[in-house]
This record gives structure tokens, C-alpha cells and sequence, in this order.
């Protein structure tokens, strides 16, 4: 059996599906012999356990955020977010595969890494010819843990012991 990627789809499809979309789209669609623009930034930022109502950029005022605020500007803020999980390393499995995490096994913050079975977000941007990389600050999401999958640059917290 081949790689799955979330959504019941075959890999390196799903992922991208939406990014080829717009980039057709606001291209016009007519220009399909043109050469294909360089791929612009994506960002992730994921701050877990951390409450909406108490971020400036959702009107929390009693705290300067001057970055993420420049951020929430300038990019893409998803004000109706919420959680397929709640423990770090199952929601972070379904954040970058597209799975629920019955599909990709990963239900807890335990031993249980993700799966090289199933393709990962950053992944399907290498493939496409994006640098990735990633900068983790908890040792729930170590490389150890599966999630560096795809990319150039994974690295932050170290296990002790």
C-alpha cells in the first residue's frame, strides 16, 4: 500500500490542491505555457495551549505583540480555527498530514511517533520547491515524534537523559 495523505487521497495531491488553485487562478488560467512563478512564503506558527482571548491580535490589549501583530496584518488569520485533538502531538499529526487521528494513529502525547507511511505538509512543499523549516519548543514535538518529516531543517528543544 502507498503513502496516504489526508482527505483519502493519493500522495504528494491533496495538499497542494488548493495551493495550484490559486496560483492558476490568479494567474487568469491563460497563461499555461508561461513559466511558473517562485513559490511564495508559507508560515506556520502554532502556539499550543495558548488562549485566543488573550492574544492582541484578537483584541487582548493588556499585552504588546508587536511581531505577531505585523504577522496577523500582513498574512492570513483564521478566526474560526479550532483543534482536531486535544493533546500537541495528535493535532500537530492531523495539522500537517490532513488526517483525523485515527488515520494517521497518533492519539496521544506518548511513544507513538507518526508514521513515514503518510505524507507530511512540508513534504509535498519540498517537492514543489520549497525551503522548510522548522523551530519546535517542546519536546513533544521532537524529531523523534515524526513530524520533521520533508523538511531541510528541523531542530529546537533537546531530550535530556
Amino acid at each position: 500500500m502507498g503513502r496516504t495523505i489526508g482527505f483519502g487521497r493519493s500522495a504528494g495531491n491533496r495538499i497542494v490542491t488548493v495551493a495550484i488553485a490559486l496560483t492558476t487562478g490568479i494567474s487568469g488560467g491563460w497563461c499555461l505555457s508561461c513559466q511558473p512563478p517562485a513559490p511564495d512564503g508559507v508560515v506556520i506558527i502554532t502556539l499550543d495551549t495558548t488562549r485566543a482571548d488573550r492574544l492582541s491580535v484578537y483584541g487582548f490589549m493588556d499585552v504588546e505583540m508587536p511581531h505577531l501583530e505585523r504577522l496577523a496584518r500582513e498574512g492570513v488569520v483564521f478566526d474560526q480555527a479550532t483543534s482536531v485533538a486535544p493533546l500537541t502531538l495528535p493535532a500537530h499529526c492531523s495539522l500537517f498530514t490532513g488526517l483525523f487521528p485515527p488515520g494517521h494513529g497518533v492519539r496521544d502525547n506518548g511513544d507513538q511517533p507518526l508514521s513515514a507511511a503518510h505524507v507530511a505538509l512540508a513534504e509535498s512543499l519540498s517537492a514543489r520547491g520549497f525551503r522548510t523549516a522548522a523551530f519546535v519548543g517542546s519536546v513533544v514535538l521532537n524529531a523523534d515524534r515524526g513530524l520533521q518529516q520533508g523538511f531541510d531543517h528541523y531542530g529546537g528543544v533537546r531530550e535530556t537523559g
